[in-house]
């Protein structure tokens, strides 16, 4: 071969090289900065071959790490041509496995998306970047300088001719970093398939506040029934309500509640199911759920006719003890 030749066949090979290097630290990188998604996609396609019921809880998400770390080491190994025979074989032998696999993918298409990149295929890195980070998305529902209350940062960068960046860094001072807000970024596909998945529990990280409070705060289980069980039918009642109940109660070690049995403590809550509804919103936070009946707290009613009554029966709760 002449000088041209390896020439040409030099660049060819190093362009080869690092245009694979490039597409495993992306195809790396976007599973790491979202690990869960490519559980989920992992749990799609062993229900989609019947699987389910033979892979452990835990195994997805430990292949979904596992498969992010080595593509993206793959790829820096190859970008930098560091242990150049082994990575080849490493390489050689991933391929092998996946070629095939995802020939087979394309042709009987039992997922629709097969989630190589993650959301990065449907869904650009700005998109993805600006969902996390846009100015509407961030929602002051507390602050110490009252004005800037109940507003999106856009809102307030519009109003005053700001730049949001440069408003949100001066609201902070201005407020002594006395400022709440409620930031826009969830994927209602992603939660979909958190609650459908077997293993998640419900509950809610909300807390009281004298002025604002997430709305989760008040409505976030009625929501769940209302729209997973009622709207989607993405859980069956009995599913829900086990997600709310019987389940973190085990979970948590509380042997003496969670399920309605002898021996167990009364803590029961009716409801019309028809009537469900969570009304709390960002603005109105408060405000309470309809189709709420009655409510006993260890055998003593607290809520009757949708009214709360001034019974203080509650305890705190202790792993393994009353």
């Amino acid at each position: 071969m002449n000088r041209l030749g390896y020439k040409l066949r030099w660049v060819a090979v190093n362009v080869s090289r690092l245009l694979l290097a490039v597409t495993f630290v992306f195809s790396g990188l976007v599973k790491v900065v979202d690990p869960r998604g490519t559980q989920y996609k992992f749990d799609d396609y062993f229900q989609a071959f019947g699987w389910s019921e033979w892979i452990p809880g835990f195994l997805p998400l430990w292949l979904a790490v596992l498969l992010a770390v080595f593509e993206f080491c793959i790829g820096i190994y190859l970008f930098f041509g560091i242990r150049r025979r082994t990575t080849s074989w490493l390489f050689l032998l991933f391929m092998s496995v996946m070629t095939p696999l995802t020939l087979y993918l394309a042709l009987a298409n039992p997922v629709s998306d097969c989630g190589c990149f993650g959301d990065a295929v449907s869904l650009t890195n700005w998109e993805s970047f600006y969902q996390l980070t846009g100015w509407e998305g961030m929602y002051i529902t507390e602050c110490s300088v009252d004005k800037y209350a109940d507003r999106t940062m856009a809102e307030i960068a519009r109003e005053e001719n700001a730049d949001p960046f440069e408003k949100a860094l001066d609201i902070l001072l201005e407020s002594r970093n006395n400022t709440m807000m409620i930031v826009f970024f969830m994927d209602p596909v992603d939660v979909s398939r958190a609650i459908a998945n077997p293993n998640s529990m419900v509950c809610t990280d909300g807390f009281p506040s004298k002025k604002k409070s997430h709305p989760r705060y008040y409505g976030s289980c009625v929501r769940v029934l209302e729209k997973y069980v009622k709207q989607e039918h993405l859980l069956s009642l009995q599913q829900a309500i086990y997600k709310m109940s019987g389940m973190p109660a085990a979970k948590l070690g509380l042997t003496d509640r969670g399920i309605l049995a002898e021996g167990k403590k009364a803590d029961i809550l009716v409801i019309d199911l028809e009537k469900l509804h969570d009304n709390a919103t960002y603005k109105e936070d408060k405000a309470v759920c309809d189709g709420i009946e009655c409510v006993t707290v260890n055998g003593q009613i607290a809520v009757e006719d949708a009214k709360v009554l001034p019974v203080f029966a509650g305890r705190v709760l202790r792993k393994g003890r009353e």
